[in-house]
């Protein structure tokens, strides 16, 4: 059954990330993680940098709006350890298969892709779900082969940077290890109560099916024994 209306949860986390990641560009705050040198820091807040005001509203906003996507689905302890495991993954990934080719790496689209990844295991169903998640390893793959980007980003050549696949490799492997443990903890945690199939405080011989009147505990004491 439906969450009704009224709990609808106000999303926080989105929110706060794209105002993290607006607040960096807007203070001029150098975050790139240096491929040679890194530190551990700077390993978690190199996603929030950016190379211009261009890539933070191509790259940026397109990770902002899949978390506010991803945050109406799952519980927010689910949506933080995603994107913590995403930061630290895919800085990981960088810094052993990209450091021969570049200096330093900045940028939100491989927690992007791994929240890409994320909401189609979670939102999606059936073919739609399979489909979704084909072809976001099938981009990251061409990427990898190709060494540029399947979907171009006019910020990276205005920033004078260069495109990084094994950080959307990095993002899309995530998003996949995340969902799988999602599926398993959701198949496996009971189902909360339904307190509105039910009501508050109401007994269920408060209530009677459309089939006829309920049988209850309350029914059954006052029925004679036969």
């Amino acid at each position: 059954m439906s969450r009704p209306a009224a709990t609808a949860r106000v999303p926080i986390v989105a929110p706060l990330l794209l105002a993290a990641m607006v607040a960096v560009h807007a203070l001029g705050l150098d975050l790139a993680l240096r491929l040679d040198a890194p530190d551990p820091l700077r390993a978690l807040l190199c996603h929030l940098g950016h190379g211009g005001a261009t890539q933070l509203l191509w790259a940026g906003l397109a990770t902002a709006c899949l978390a506010l996507a991803l945050e109406a689905r799952v519980r927010r302890g689910w949506l933080l350890g995603l994107l913590a495991a995403s930061a630290v993954g895919v800085s990981a990934v960088v810094v052993v298969a990209e450091r021969a080719f570049v200096d330093t790496y900045v940028g939100s689209s491989g927690v992007g892709h791994a929240l890409a990844m994320a909401w189609a295991l979670v939102a999606l169903r059936g073919p739609w779900r399979a489909a979704a998640a084909g072809l976001l390893v099938a981009k990251v793959a061409g990427e990898l082969l190709t060494g540029g980007l399947l979907l171009p980003d006019p910020g990276l050549a205005a920033a004078g940077m260069v495109a990084v696949p094994a950080a959307h490799t990095a993002g899309v492997l995530v998003g996949s290890a995340w969902g799988a443990a999602w599926a398993v903890a959701a198949a496996t945690s009971p189902a909360p109560a339904d307190r509105t199939a039910r009501g508050v405080g109401c007994p269920t011989s408060c209530k009677a099916s459309a089939a006829g009147p309920a049988t209850t505990a309350f029914e059954a004491v006052a029925r004679p024994v036969r």
